[in-house]
């Protein structure tokens, strides 16, 4: 592929996260076999809750955000089913590292 054949893409493409904006770097990875063009956030993964803009998307083209692939905390915990939580803004955390959270804020009893 020679750099004529990349096309127009998205501009000013951000990621809206808890109010704040996080500027977001695309790269064009190629073409899907419907035509249309496909462009990769490559400096910020997606988490729940995130929002995606962009001041003006060409059309026929499409933007791909990957979810973070994090498999251990940040202290080596593994991040498997049982050791995984989300918290109320749906973020995932470590449980081992985290016992807290898994109480509940208050007794209805």
């Amino acid at each position: 592929m020679q750099l004529t054949d990349v096309p127009e893409g998205p501009t000013n493409v951000r990621i809206l996260r808890d109010g704040r904006e996080i500027p977001a770097e695309t790269v064009y990875t190629g073409r899907r076999p419907d035509g249309i063009a496909v462009f990769t956030v490559v400096n910020a993964a997606f988490i729940p809750g995130d929002q995606l803009q962009m001041d003006r998307m060409p059309a026929r083209t499409a933007v791909v955000v990957s979810s973070p692939k994090i498999d251990r905390c940040p202290q080596g915990h593994p991040m498997t089913t049982d050791n995984t939580g989300i918290d109320q803004h749906g973020y995932r955390y470590c449980k081992t590292c985290h016992p807290d959270q898994e109480k509940p804020a208050h007794d209805l009893d």
